[in-house]
C-alpha cells in the first residue's frame, strides 16, 4: 500500500502548485526515476561483451519520448526502455530468454554507418544513429548459448536511423566515441574476404564525417550535383541530414522545397514556366 500511496500523495501535491514550479517538479522526479534505473545486463546476447557506455537517455520519436538506458558494448548497441526495466531484486526471479533480450537490442555495431552529433531543443546533446538496414540472416552468437545476434529488434521494419538525447554534452561526446571504437573494433577484427562487412564499418567513421559535413563537404556535395553526378533529391536529403534535421524529431523535420504548380497534367514541360510556382512569393501566399 506505501509503493502506491507515497507516489499519489506526491502528484497530489504537484497538483496544487503553479505551472512553472509543477513542471520543475515533474522533471526532478522523472530524473530522480531515471537515475535509479540500471541497465540489466542479462539483457546482453553474450556474456563477454565489454560495455563501453552506458547512461540514461531518451529515444525520441515524432510526439513521443521514450526514456531509458543507452548501452554501447564491444559489439552491439542496447537501448532499454525505463518501463521494461526490472527492479535489481526481481531480475533473480525472471530468466530472461532470447527473445527478452532482443528488446532491448538496438543493433550490432556493424551496422551503425554513421554516428552524428545532434540538437535537441536547441540543445547540444543529441546524437542520432544511422544503419545499415537490409534485413540478413541470423547467425549463431559466438558464445555459443543458443542466443542469435539478430539486430534491430525494437521494430519489425528497422527504421533508417534512431535519435537519442542525453543528460550532458560530455555524455553525448561519451556515447559517440563508444560507437564509433565499437565500429572501428568490428572492422579490424573482420576477414580480409569479407568485404560487405569491411565497407559497412569503414564507413561508419566516414559516414559520420558525412552527417557532419564541414564546408569543404558541402562544397563537392554541391559541385556533384551541378554536374548530374547526384540527383537533386539525394543533395536535398543530404542537405537535411547534414544540417541536423530528421524525422525522429518534429521540430527539426526535413524540408523540401516547393517549386511546381502543375500536378494534373500526365507529362510535365519544364521548359513552360507555368508549370512552376511563382518564388517570388512565400509558401504561404502563393497566389491564384
Amino acid at each position: 500500500f506505501a509503493k502506491l500511496f507515497e507516489p499519489a500523495s506526491g502528484l497530489l501535491k504537484v497538483a496544487r502548485q503553479t505551472p512553472s514550479v509543477a513542471e520543475a517538479t515533474l522533471a526532478a522526479m522523472r530524473s530522480r526515476r531515471e537515475d535509479r534505473a540500471r541497465f540489466d545486463a542479462n539483457a546482453l546476447l553474450e556474456e563477454t561483451e565489454r560495455v563501453a557506455f552506458d547512461a540514461p537517455a531518451a529515444r525520441m520519436t515524432p510526439l513521443v519520448r521514450e526514456p531509458g538506458r543507452l548501452v554501447i558494448t564491444d559489439a552491439r548497441v542496447y537501448f532499454q526502455p525505463l518501463a521494461e526495466i526490472q527492479p535489481v531484486e526481481e531480475r533473480k526471479k525472471n530468466e530472461k530468454g532470447t527473445k527478452e533480450k532482443r528488446k532491448s537490442l538496438l543493433c550490432d555495431a556493424r551496422d551503425v554507418v554513421a554516428v552524428a552529433r545532434r540538437t535537441h531543443a536547441t540543445r547540444p546533446l543529441g546524437v542520432e544513429f544511422f544503419f545499415f538496414s537490409e534485413k540478413r540472416e541470423e547467425t549463431p552468437s559466438a558464445s555459443g548459448d543458443g542466443n542469435e545476434a539478430e539486430g534491430f529488434s525494437l521494430e519489425e521494419d528497422p527504421p533508417p536511423s534512431a535519435l537519442f538525447t542525453l543528460r550532458t554534452e560530455d555524455e553525448r561526446e561519451a556515447c559517440v566515441a563508444a560507437a564509433l571504437a565499437a565500429a572501428d573494433r568490428i572492422s579490424s577484427e573482420s576477414e580480409p574476404e569479407s568485404c560487405q562487412t569491411l565497407s559497412r564499418n569503414f564507413s561508419a567513421r566516414l559516414g559520420s564525417a558525412l552527417a557532419e559535413a564541414s564546408p569543404n563537404v558541402l562544397a563537392a556535395a554541391t559541385e556533384l550535383w551541378r554536374l548530374g553526378d547526384l540527383t537533386t533529391l539525394d543533395y536535398l536529403v543530404y542537405l537535411n541530414v547534414c544540417s541536423g534535421r530528421s524525422h525522429s524529431d518534429l521540430a527539426q523535420w526535413p524540408v523540401m522545397p516547393w517549386v511546381l504548380r502543375d500536378y494534373r497534367s500526365a507529362k510535365l514541360d519544364l521548359n513552360d514556366f507555368s508549370r512552376f510556382r511563382d518564388l517570388s512569393r512565400p509558401v504561404g501566399g502563393p497566389g491564384p
